[in-house]
């Protein structure tokens, strides 16, 4: 996904937490959103798309003059798509779109729904998302989600998509990827506190005035028990049945 950064003087750094992604149309193609953000003392917006197209014009680390409500806009991020009253937005502007929120849900841990992902006359009155589906670009977003690696881990790994049905499946991709870390993370400190333990025994054995100690229990520490989320579960029941185990 490759973004171009074409900016906009319509903009403020007085941030507030991310909690929303704004859907809007253009009332018309790319082109005209870059002039209209172009002029000073006008509006703005995060991202527009048309196609395969991203056009960037404010950081997502300020705000941009969208919406019409300066707090709603110090709290969200605006889209704007190519379309118009005559002119749906086409299946590749969907596309890059769908991309485009989930990257941003993710980063930003926002949920993909519609609490979350909303049109902009459900801030203000107005046309404006005109005739952009919003609840596609949610099961869009929702599907590059599951698509994408839960982890960036040397091993990466994949929940297949008929394993994530229900309305907590974004809270279980999330639990897998914390357990991931975690035992990555887990499996660095064990390592690292076994290679102390053998340079302490051998600085300790090389003294010539060392007393003789006991024996050092060095297996492993028991597991401890917890539940693991009931997407892992069904992803190793998954597992086994691939394999043939």
């Amino acid at each position: 996904m490759t973004i171009k950064f074409i900016g906009s003087p319509n903009f403020d750094n007085s941030r507030k937490p991310i909690k929303q992604v704004v859907i809007h149309w253009i009332v018309g193609d790319l082109t005209s959103a870059d002039a209209t953000f172009q002029k000073v003392g006008g509006v703005s917006a995060h991202y527009g798309v048309e196609d395969e197209i991203i056009h960037q014009y404010v950081l997502e680390e300020d705000t941009a003059y969208a919406v019409g409500v300066y707090y709603r806009n110090q709290e969200s991020i605006s889209i704007e798509h190519s379309a118009s009253p005559d002119r749906l937005a086409s299946n590749a502007t969907y596309s890059t779109s769908a991309k485009l929120i989930a990257d941003i849900c993710q980063r930003n841990n926002i949920p993909v729904d519609r609490q979350h992902i909303i049109g902009h006359n459900e801030i203000k009155a107005t046309q404006c998302p005109g005739t952009m589906d919003i609840d596609r670009l949610i099961r869009e977003a929702n599907s590059e989600i599951i698509a994408q690696p839960i982890a960036q881990l040397t091993l990466q790994t994949i929940i297949p998509k008929e394993l994530l049905e229900g309305e907590d499946q974004n809270l279980e991709i999330q639990q897998v990827a914390g357990l991931l870390k975690d035992g990555k993370r887990d499996n660095l400190d064990l390592q690292n506190c076994r290679k102390e333990l053998k340079q302490c025994q051998d600085s300790h054995s090389t003294s010539p005035d060392a007393p003789k100690t006991v024996p050092i229990d060095k297996s492993d520490p028991p597991n401890q028990t917890f539940q693991l989320p009931p997407i892992v579960t069904q992803f190793l029941g998954w597992l086994r049945k691939k394999l043939g185990l």
